[in-house]
């Protein structure tokens, strides 16, 4: 039974990770996690989930783009490491990041926030912490 499990979970990894068509399932997966983070202030889009590994990920076209889909921040490619123990911990550790070919499109009003700032913000308001234990607890 256990080598049942354990040949599945692998299977599964190496279909995500070494094939095109996984890459894209697990590529929209991240996008649409992430998407739904920002609250509807902002768009993630990738266009190239390059490669990704048990502690490495490479994205290529990369843009977050406000609610008018103007881009605020473009990147060509980022390379970055992340710590598993993180992941399982519902947290997200980049020990190392590269990014290359950034840009930036910084505005706000004049009594306003930025608009990155205003995209990233999440959600502000208070709520009673949850007694019913979920992933990692």
């Amino acid at each position: 039974m256990l080598l049942g499990t354990i040949g599945g979970i692998g299977t599964t990894y190496v279909l995500a990770v070494h094939t095109e068509r996984g890459r894209q399932w697990l590529l929209s997966a991240a996008v649409s996690r992430a998407n739904g983070l920002f609250g509807g202030r902002g768009t993630l889009r990738i266009g190239v989930l390059r490669s990704v590994g048990p502690t490495h990920v490479v994205v290529e076209d990369v843009a977050l783009l406000d609610t008018a889909g103007i881009p605020v921040v473009t990147a060509q490619q980022i390379d970055g490491a992340f710590d598993v123990v993180g992941l399982l911990q519902r947290a997200i550790h980049l020990p190392r990041l590269a990014v290359r070919g950034l840009r930036l499109v910084l505005k706000s009003e004049e009594e306003g926030p930025w608009n990155i700032a205003y995209i990233i913000a999440g959600d502000t308001t208070s709520a009673p912490p949850s007694s019913t234990p979920g992933f990692g607890d």
